[in-house]
């Protein structure tokens, strides 16, 4: 879903990157090894898309969930840049399992003096994790998007990244649900009426 969503923020207007946790199976499945498992895979630039992409494919979830950490460090990833307008999109398919507090975390990167906004997606959680993934999308001044299955999850990014770009807000940047066309006519891709 991400691999498909995530080109909608294919334009030099947006800068991006991409950091993962919980996927680094060389690790033990402890706390002490998985916890620390939060990582910028892409630094924070434009035309990141293709690469972002390639990277999703080779991730699997794998030990614990350290969110809040990943949100803190996620916010020193935004603090290194530039951008006055910021977004930080947080899917998890699970609670924090790290000790760490998300609440607090994206209330805190509310309080550091950057127009920050956090929107979470929550994927297949029962209501206890989507309750956690609700409360940290509110004090993080985002939305909370419930995805149940793969096509509800596209539905959330799609909707998540219209949210970005109405942020950014250039009308020309407005392309909300990218199309790769056929290259001949019985190929072709039919469309119903929208902006793509």
């Amino acid at each position: 879903a991400l691999h498909k969503a995530v080109r909608g923020l294919d334009s030099p207007a947006f800068v991006i990157g991409f950091r993962a946790y919980g996927f680094d199976n060389t690790v033990p499945k402890t706390p002490e090894d998985s916890c620390p498992n939060t990582e910028l895979l892409n630094a924070i630039e434009a035309n990141q898309v293709a690469s972002i992409r390639e990277r999703v494919a080779t991730l699997h979830p794998y030990g614990y969930t350290p969110i809040a950490k990943s949100l803190e460090l996620a916010g020193a990833d935004l603090l290194a840049t530039d951008s006055s307008k910021q977004m930080i999109i947080l899917i998890s398919d699970g609670e924090e399992t790290c000790g760490g507090d998300p609440v607090r975390v994206a209330k805190q990167l509310r309080e550091m003096g950057i127009d920050v906004e956090t929107h979470v997606i929550g994927f297949d959680l029962d209501k206890e994790q989507a309750a956690q993934m609700r409360a940290i999308a509110e004090a993080g001044g985002g939305q909370y998007y419930d995805a149940k299955d793969a096509a509800a999850l596209e539905d959330a990014l799609l909707s998540v990244i219209e949210a970005a770009q109405n942020k950014a807000d250039p009308t020309w940047l407005r392309a909300i649900h990218p199309v790769e066309g056929g290259s001949s006519a019985q190929t072709a891709v039919d469309l119903t009426p929208g902006t793509y």
